[in-house]
C-alpha cells in the first residue's frame, strides 16, 4: 500500500481527476491488518473482496488491476476469479519468486500488460518476454530501472495509467 511503485500509479490515477476511483490496501499481516501471510491463497481472497467491495461501490465502473511485484501475482488470479476486471497490469512481476503459469489466467478475458525494468532483479527481459507470451500479454521495458523502479517512478506510473484507464 505504501510502496513508492503503489503509490506513484495511484497519484498518476488521481490527477485524472472526476471518474476515476483506486483503492490501495494492505494485504492481511501487513501493517496494521489483521491475519498472517497465506502463500498467496489469503492474500487473493483479501484482493477478490477489495474487488468486490469496489463493484458494490461503483457497480457501473470499469474495474482494472494493478498489480506491483507480489501484487502482479495475487491481482491477476484475483481478477480471473472475479470475472469483473477488464485489465491487469503487471508491474514488476517477481517471476523467480512466484510461480506465474497459464492457469492464473485462464478465466481471465481481458487485456494483460507487464511493465518491468531492464535491471530488475526478479525478473529479466526474456523472461518477462516469455511470460508474456504464455499471457498473451503486452510488454514493456523500461531501460535503466530496477525492481523498485528508481530511475523512472513517473515515467512507469505516465504508461501505466493509460492502459489502466484507456477512455480519458
Amino acid at each position: 500500500m505504501h510502496s513508492a511503485v503503489v503509490v506513484a500509479l495511484a497519484k498518476v490515477l488521481a490527477e485524472r481527476g472526476d471518474g476515476v476511483a483506486t483503492l490501495r490496501f494492505n494485504y492481511r499481516g501487513v501493517g496494521a491488518s489483521g491475519g498472517s501471510f497465506a502463500n498467496g491463497k489469503g492474500e487473493t481472497l483479501d484482493a477478490q473482496a477489495a474487488l468486490r467491495m469496489l463493484r458494490s461501490r461503483f457497480p457501473a465502473a470499469k474495474l482494472a488491476v494493478a498489480g506491483y511485484s507480489f501484487g502482479t501475482w495475487v491481482g491477476l488470479r484475483a481478477a480471473a476469479l472475479e470475472g469483473t476486471v477488464e485489465r491487469v497490469a503487471l508491474v514488476a512481476p517477481a517471476v523467480r519468486i512466484f510461480d506465474f503459469v497459464k492457469e492464473d489466467a485462464a478465466t481471465f478475458q481481458g487485456r494483460l500488460a507487464i511493465y518491468l525494468g531492464d535491471q530488475d532483479e526478479f525478473c529479466d527481459v526474456p523472461e518477462a518476454e516469455a511470460l508474456a507470451t504464455s499471457l498473451g500479454a503486452s510488454l514493456r521495458v523500461f531501460p535503466g530501472n530496477d525492481h523498485y523502479f528508481l530511475a523512472g517512478r513517473r515515467k512507469l506510473a505516465d504508461a501505466v495509467v493509460p492502459f489502466l484507464v484507456p477512455e480519458g
